[in-house]
């Protein structure tokens, strides 16, 4: 599996994080790890993202519009409605635009020439 160098970025209604990673990419997903130790995962075709830390998991199911957050410690999951907005995947990069709860959320996967 090749390891690509990536851009991330995460928008939502009140902040912007942009940071570089490693990640991995295969045929169906785009594996990496945030600097807090967030591991994410992109299924393509099932057009799903996962996020998950020591505390809880998060599944937002972007064809379906639904969701899931878990929390680990009281082993509680509660389903979270998502309005998917705009989903566009290239070769190179996934943008995808959402909504949870009134909050829009823009986020970037970008593969990066190694500098």
């Amino acid at each position: 599996m090749p390891i690509k160098q990536l851009k991330v970025t995460i928008k939502n209604n009140d902040e912007t994080r942009v940071f570089k990673t490693k990640g991995v990419k295969t045929e169906n997903s785009i594996k990496y790890v945030e600097e807090d130790n967030t591991k994410i995962v992109y299924y393509i075709k099932e057009k799903s993202l996962v996020r998950e830390t020591h505390d809880l998991k998060i599944d937002l199911l972007f064809s379906k519009e639904k969701g899931t957050i878990h929390y680990k410690k009281i082993n509680n999951t509660y389903e979270i409605p998502i309005k998917t907005k705009q989903i566009n995947v290239t070769d190179n990069s996934i943008y995808i635009e959402y909504l949870i709860d009134n909050n829009e959320f823009n986020y970037r996967i970008e593969e990066i020439l190694w500098v």
